[in-house]
């Protein structure tokens, strides 16, 4: 196996914690020290209140034994949003076609006509489609946006390195 050789001596710092304490944690990447809430796909990324009763207390253990190694270390807490959410921004207008049937009269006598022959056929058909697919489609699409919901929006804990090297710390199920 190929050995990684980190040249950031903070990074090397937290990845040293992270064995000591067993913690798992990744390099995310780099995004530097943040002011105010960003969104970067498909997470919303805002300043750790350290306060917060919420956080699991091997968390809290964590981001101390850090902190006294690391002062300058900013921490960050992304939480997932569903994708329906987004990040909050307008959709760019979509173009819009007009379409227009010039048939007249003839379109709607044959309609009126061809509704009324089918008439019982269809009324059949609908409640079928009913019964057979949409009802339980409804339950398996409720199922998966309740299970969707349990499992994709775990918040993650980011340390953010005085280079702006991001290191995930810590994730949890909330």
């Amino acid at each position: 196996m190929d050995t990684l050789t980190i040249d950031n001596p903070q990074l090397r710092t937290v990845m040293e914690l992270s064995d000591e304490g067993h913690w798992f944690c990744r390099i995310v990447g780099k995004g530097g020290m943040i002011d105010q809430p960003v969104f970067k796909e498909p997470m919303w990324y805002d300043k750790l209140d350290e306060s917060d009763s919420s956080l699991p207390a091997d968390t809290r253990q964590m981001i101390q034994a850090i902190k006294r190694r690391i002062p300058e270390a900013q921490f960050i807490i992304g939480h997932e949003t569903p994708p329906l959410l987004g990040s909050g921004e307008p959709p760019k207008p979509k173009r819009t076609f007009k379409l227009t049937i010039p048939w007249g009269k003839v379109a709607k006598t044959l309609a009126i006509a061809a509704g009324v022959a089918a008439a019982p056929f269809i009324f059949f058909q609908a409640v079928m489609i009913l019964v057979v697919a949409i009802i339980p489609a409804l339950f398996v699409v409720g199922a998966l946006i309740l299970g969707a919901s349990l499992l994709l929006f775990d918040p993650v804990v980011i340390c953010v390195l005085p280079d702006g090297t991001w290191v995930e710390v810590d994730s949890w199920l909330d």
